[in-house]
């Protein structure tokens, strides 16, 4: 028999682009274990400490905090030992020239640019030469940086020509948009005075009965879940 699966990133969605997320279900995990290899798009990320990792924490290895990721050892690489200073030629700190080729392996191209691509974007180039699957978020940069300083402290990811392959999503809620996209709740007065009048869960009363019905592709312990999480909403 042929399992029924649904997308993780499933939610009920009402008018005035209201939307309820569900939990986890037993047919998600059924999408995602039946997902071939060859359906996975080639990704790459980098993780780039600014003030540095303590020597003895390095010699550790996946032996000690990184030890949850020794299942994924063989798709890792560990950087270290390397001087930073020396990536570029006047060699003037690690911080300003030597985090500019942090990635790249070469000298600094300015205090905006970097001297060629970084790890990521050699990566990309290499298996999406033609463009991105649909679906990919291109180039995602988090986290936080100082505020009066070059940009190749706090920008890692460069393009073939050195230039930046995109901004810092310093925001959680920035970086979340990126990724799950941004729900348009309209702007016009008519549409604000429809959402007001209806509440969150009304909005969606007509997709629950689809997936609380005969025809739902959930399973009578996922439907039970669903009902339970918008009693607790």
């Amino acid at each position: 028999m042929k399992s029924k699966t649904m997308n993780r990133r499933a939610m009920l969605k009402g008018l005035g682009g209201i939307t309820v997320g569900l939990p986890f279900l037993e047919e998600m995990a059924f999408s995602a274990v039946s997902t071939t290899a060859k359906d996975v798009p080639v990704r790459a990320f980098n993780v780039f400490f600014g003030l540095g990792i303590p020597a003895p924490i390095q010699k550790e290895g996946y032996d000690g905090v990184l030890e949850p990721l020794k299942p994924l050892r063989d798709k890792l690489l560990i950087m270290r030992n390397f001087d930073h200073v020396r990536c570029d030629v006047s060699g003037i700190n690690a911080h300003f020239d030597g985090a500019t080729g942090s990635f790249t392996a070469m000298p600094a191209g300015g205090e905006a640019k970097a001297g060629g691509p970084s790890i990521d974007q050699v990566v990309r180039q290499a298996h999406h030469p033609d463009g991105l699957p649909p679906g990919m978020v291109p180039t995602l940069i988090g986290g936080t940086y100082f505020r009066r300083s070059r940009v190749g402290r706090y920008l890692h990811s460069y393009k073939l020509d050195g230039t930046v392959a995109g901004t810092m999503q310093e925001k959680p809620r920035d970086l979340f948009d990126r990724v799950f996209g941004v729900v348009n709740a309209g702007t016009d007065d008519d549409a604000r005075k429809e959402r007001l009048k209806r509440s969150v869960l009304d909005s969606v009363v007509d997709q629950y009965k689809f997936y609380a019905g005969a025809n739902s592709p959930l399973g009578s312990a996922s439907k039970t879940r669903v009902a339970e999480h918008l009693e607790r909403i």
